[in-house]
Formats: C-alpha cells, structure tokens, sequence
C-alpha cells in the first residue's frame, strides 16, 4: 500500500509497506510511472527491542539519500536511538500519527 513520496535520486519515489514475516512494518520504495522496485527503508532486526509504533531504518551506503527526504515527509520522526547491526547502526524511527493511520495503528 502506497503511505507517501519522496525525491531522491533526482526521481519521485512512493512510499509502499509491507510486512517482515516477524509482522514488523517493512518500507520500499517504487517508481510510480514503471511501477519497479526502487529500494528499501527499512531493517529488519528481530532481536531489536522496539516499540509498536517504531521501525528501524537503513540511512548507510546507497540509503543515505533517502534519510532527509523520508524524515521530511512528516511520516517518521528519528528518536535518536541506534541498534547496532554489523558494523553500522540501524537508526529508530518513530511513525506519526499520520502514518499509523494510514498503515492500520501499528508498525512494529
């Protein structure tokens, strides 16, 4: 299901959900005109503690220029907590109330 947009890469991208088989909200993005898989937001790290209405995202290496443009969506709100993965940190995000609404009140 289609939540919002974001320009990045020099393209408009769509915001779609899907679900990780832990039942943790899982983010990509599409390229609306082909309809293609553009890329992921979103980490999946089941041993994580998160909260019901938090994700963990991917703001490394080719993700980095998603993370300005998802934040200013009005969609997340970084929490400024870190989950170690690897040698990198996958960052919190929180889901506005906006966005709980639109992915059915629960994201984690």
């Amino acid at each position: 299901m289609r939540i919002g947009s974001l320009h990045a890469y020099g393209q408009e991208l769509d915001i779609h959900t899907d679900c990780y088989r832990n039942k943790r909200l899982a983010l990509h993005f599409l390229q609306p005109d082909e309809g293609e898989a553009y890329g992921v937001l979103t980490v999946n790290i089941p041993e994580a503690s998160i909260g019901p209405d938090e994700i963990l995202v991917k703001t490394w290496s080719e993700n980095e220029p998603f993370r300005e443009p998802a934040l200013a969506t009005g969609l997340f709100r970084d929490t400024g907590r870190r989950v170690p993965t690897g040698c990198v940190m996958a960052e919190v995000w929180q889901l506005t109330p906006r966005a709980l609404a639109l992915v059915g009140g629960r994201a984690g």
